[in-house]
């Protein structure tokens, strides 16, 4: 009988088992020894190693070969340098070339140089040899473990996201793919897993601890506008081009959309996007606090533009208000020439050349106020003074007269023109 659950329990327990073995290689380098073995360790392999010494000594000393058994102290070397002390093995190398020498006297110190005596100096350049090249690889694997060490302080310790990913198997997907498409991005992305993540990182997607990112990808956290950002990166690194900067959006675990600024870029050891870097700048604020500025902007500008609008209402209000009173009093004038038993033409017409004149005004007020408000230029013109009084005057006359005021003015005929905007001056 066959179960189908089986398949997804397994794949359930790689991922625990991968995220596991990847969480506990994230501890050992963020908590280097700095190439120091437990005490135990370090006395076990070095009383191994001296142990095996004295073996290879008493066999070189009793045994028919020779002197053929010094070639064994090599043994020794390697075994005293599985606890990573550059101290031990050349204390192993040193210890192991004086028994070699010592046995050799005992054995041969009598006879004439030969071959054994040949023998004897190949087996110490084996052991020097030996123990040069041991020192040598523990001294570059303490190096490598020191940069690793820091390396993981500089990783955990960033005040902003930071996650290591395997791009390998996209970057086998896409090989050959000049511009690749949205479907075939798509379907890269997906085969992107999480490497490494510091504490920022995980906070930033909303996990609890950076372990639960270890093995996923982060596809699931693209926001719905992400494919083009996606393809960008893609494309870019395709070129050549490292590192990579792209503004993105996701959306962490608990639905929450966030702005970044992402960084991609490929380490030196990196070989077919097997280790690519990520940073990620969280520019959610900015953009939040950018989009509150842009709307209270907008609301400024409709505030002054509704201020606008009625100073310019106040002012055409304003200003056609004196031509319009003109036009009712004439009127009125006019009319009651009308009336009279003769009525008087002349003064009817006078009446109604003011009235034009005054419509004339109010459309002149109303066209400047349009001017205005377009920004255009002042229509400048030569204006009389001695008119522009006479008309300011025929406005007020009769306002003047009941109030019992008697307006006199006395202007000389032949005063200049002036070059100004004539509305704004008979307004005045």
């Amino acid at each position: 009988m066959i179960h189908k659950a089986q398949p997804a329990t397994t794949r359930v327990g790689t991922d625990t088992g991968l995220r596991e073995y990847l969480a506990v290689r994230m501890d050992l380098v963020a908590h280097p020894t700095g190439g120091r073995q437990a005490p135990m360790v370090f006395v076990f392999h070095a009383a191994a190693a001296l142990a095996l010494a004295l073996l290879i000594f008493a066999l070189d000393v009793i045994s028919p070969l020779q002197g053929a058994v010094a070639v064994l102290y090599t043994v020794v070397v390697v075994i005293a340098a599985r606890p990573g002390s550059r101290s031990l093995v050349l204390a192993a190398g040193g210890i192991c070339s004086v028994l070699a020498l010592t046995g050799f006297v005992i054995s041969h110190g009598s006879d004439p140089l030969g071959s054994a005596a040949m023998r004897l100096g190949v087996s110490l350049v084996a052991v020097l040899v030996t123990s040069l090249l041991s020192a040598g690889q523990i001294s570059s694997a303490r190096a490598q473990r020191d940069a690793d060490a820091r390396y993981a302080t500089i990783f955990d310790a960033a005040g902003f996201p930071i996650w290591e990913s395997d791009w390998s198997g996209a970057w086998r997907l896409l090989q050959g793919e000049a511009a690749p498409g949205p479907e075939l991005v798509q379907r890269a992305f997906s085969m992107v897993r999480v490497r490494n993540a510091n504490h920022q990182a995980a906070r930033f997607f909303g996990y609890r601890a950076r372990t639960e990112m270890i093995g996923i990808s982060i596809a699931r956290h693209f926001a719905a506008g992400g494919a083009v950002s996606l393809e960008h990166i893609f494309n870019k690194l395709l070129q050549g081009e490292n590192p990579v900067e792209v503004e993105t959006q996701f959306v962490d675990i608990t639905g929450n959309t966030l702005d970044a600024v992402l960084r991609i870029s490929l380490p030196p050891d990196s070989h077919g996007w097997d280790r690519v870097l990520i940073t990620a700048l969280d520019v959610t604020e900015r953009n939040r606090a950018q989009q509150r500025l842009a709307e209270s902007h907008a609301e400024l500008t409709h505030m002054a533009r509704v201020m606008t609008l009625g100073q310019i209402a106040a002012s055409i209000a304003h200003e056609v208000n004196q031509p319009l009173s003109a036009v009712i009093n004439y009127a009125k004038s006019g009319r009651r020439w009308l009336q009279r038993e003769a009525p008087d033409a002349l003064e009817v017409r006078d009446c109604l050349e003011q009235i034009a004149h005054n419509g004339e005004r109010a459309a002149g007020v109303i066209a400047g106020i349009r001017e205005l408000t377009r920004k255009s230029d002042p229509v400048r013109g030569e204006v009389d003074i001695n008119r522009i009084f006479a008309e300011t005057t025929a406005l007020l006359v009769r306002d003047l007269r009941s109030a019992g005021v008697d307006l006199r003015g006395d202007l000389a005929r032949d005063l200049p023109g002036i070059l100004a905007d004539r509305v704004p001056v008979g307004r005045t």
